[in-house]
C-alpha cells in the first residue's frame, strides 16, 4: 500500500487505488502539479492558503465527475458556495 502514496511537495500527495481495479486517485492539497498529472477521482483540501488549494492545480486534475471535499472557506473560494 505505501508505494501508491506519492509526496509531491509540500503538503501535496497523490493516492493511486490498487492497479487493474478501477480504483480512486486521490490527491491531497495537490500544488505545483506537473501539466500532465493524473486526473483526480477525489480532491481533498484541507485548507484555503495557496499552497494547499492552488486552483490551478485543482483545475488541472478536476474533472467532471471529480469529488471535491472541503471546508466552507475554500468552498468559496472555488466558486462552489
Amino acid at each position: 500500500m505505501i508505494d501508491r502514496i506519492h509526496w509531491l511537495g509540500h503538503a501535496s500527495f497523490r493516492i493511486n487505488g490498487p492497479p487493474h481495479n478501477d480504483a480512486p486517485v486521490i490527491y491531497i492539497d495537490p500544488w505545483r502539479l506537473p501539466a500532465d498529472a493524473v486526473p483526480a477521482d477525489i480532491i481533498l483540501i484541507s485548507h484555503d492558503h495557496h499552497e494547499n488549494c492552488s486552483i490551478e492545480d485543482i483545475n488541472l486534475v478536476r474533472h467532471r465527475e471529480t469529488m471535491v471535499i472541503a471546508n466552507q472557506n475554500v468552498a468559496s473560494t472555488l466558486g462552489f458556495a
